[in-house]
C-alpha cells in the first residue's frame, strides 16, 4: 500500500503542494471556484439532459450544440480548481471513500456520455433518454460525494 501512496505523497510534499498548502488564500479560492464551477456545470448538463428528455431530437441537438461548449469550459474549471485542492491533500484524498466514490461517478458519467453520444447519433432515442436521465443522477451523486469528502 505504501508503494501505491508514494506518488501522491510526493505530489503533496512537492514545492507546488507545499505552496498551495501554505498560501492562505489559494486553497479557499480554489474551493469556492470548484463549487461555483460544479454548480454551473451541473446546470448546463441538466439543461442538455432535459432537452433530450423533453424535446424532439432536432431541438435537443440545437440545445446541445449551443450549451456543450460552455459545459466544457465549466468542466475544465471544475478540474482545474479540483487539481489545486488535490495537489495539497493528495495522500489523504486517495484513501478517502467519498473521494473514491466521486472519481468513480465521474468515470461512470464519462462512459455514460460515450453511450449517449453513440445512441443519439444512431437515433436510438430511448437509449439516449435513459442515458440523459442517468447523467443527472450520476452528476448529483458525484457532487454529493464531493461534499462528503470533508466528513469521511
Amino acid at each position: 500500500m505504501e508503494l501505491l501512496l508514494a506518488p501522491f505523497e510526493a505530489l503533496e510534499q512537492s514545492e507546488l503542494g507545499l505552496s498551495i498548502r501554505n498560501a492562505h488564500l489559494l486553497y479557499p479560492i480554489a474551493n469556492v471556484t470548484h463549487v461555483i464551477c460544479v454548480i454551473i456545470f451541473f446546470a448546463l448538463v441538466a439543461s442538455m439532459d432535459m432537452a433530450v428528455l423533453r424535446r424532439t431530437p432536432e431541438e435537443a441537438k440545437a440545445t446541445i450544440r449551443r450549451v456543450r461548449p460552455f459545459a466544457f469550459i465549466a468542466f475544465f474549471g471544475v478540474v482545474g480548481a479540483g487539481a489545486v485542492m488535490f495537489t495539497a491533500e493528495a495522500s489523504a484524498l486517495v484513501k478517502n471513500p467519498a473521494f473514491l466514490a466521486k472519481v468513480t461517478a465521474i468515470v461512470v458519467a464519462g462512459l455514460n456520455l460515450m453511450m449517449f453520444s453513440k445512441a443519439f447519433a444512431a437515433g436510438r432515442l430511448w437509449v439516449a433518454r435513459t442515458s440523459a436521465l442517468l447523467s443527472m443522477f450520476v452528476w448529483i451523486f458525484a457532487a454529493a460525494a464531493g461534499r462528503g469528502i470533508a466528513y469521511l
